[in-house]
């Protein structure tokens, strides 16, 4: 009887071992997300769109009056989750992106625009969005010089 129960616990053994072999591995989360942040001036005095704008050109101009969209700065970094992103805009504008969860196709941001005002950074905007990868999400309106405003331009994948 003792061999039986021998046996027997060396099948159920075999069985676990086999099913833990032939269970779908789960894939693991990336830990990074790849940001693009761009810094988008738009004005009133002419109708100029960059090249790289092109394909936001409608968005843009549905969500914000103005006819000319020119790309200052165009930033791409890649974060891990959880971690903060500081990028310089333009002038004294500053923004910090967190990646706080990614999860089918999406990702969900934390963003904060700010602008320094003598020693003081005043927070022009802070929200959480949520994203699908590649995808950008426009934010701005922020006067800058000239009748001229500041867009700020997010993606991540």
């Amino acid at each position: 009887m003792n061999m039986r129960r021998g046996r027997t616990n060396l099948s159920a053994v075999l069985v676990l071992a086999l099913l833990a072999v032939c269970q779908p591995a789960v894939a693991a989360a990336p830990k990074s997300v790849e940001l693009q942040v761009w810094t988008i001036r738009a004005t009133r005095s002419n109708t100029e769109i960059s090249p790289k704008l092109k394909p936001l050109a409608k968005k843009l101009k549905e969500t914000f009056n103005f006819t000319g969209y020119k790309l200052v700065k165009a930033d791409a970094k890649s974060v891990d989750v959880a971690k903060t992103y500081n990028a310089s805009l333009t002038g004294p504008f500053k923004a910090s992106i967190k990646p706080t969860e990614r999860t089918d196709g999406k990702i969900k941001l934390a963003v904060t625009v700010t602008k320094r005002v003598k020693d003081k950074d005043e927070k022009k905007l802070s929200t959480t969005i949520s994203l699908k990868a590649g995808r950008f999400q426009l934010f701005g309106g922020w006067k800058l010089d000239k009748g001229d405003v500041l867009i700020v331009a997010v993606s991540a994948k």
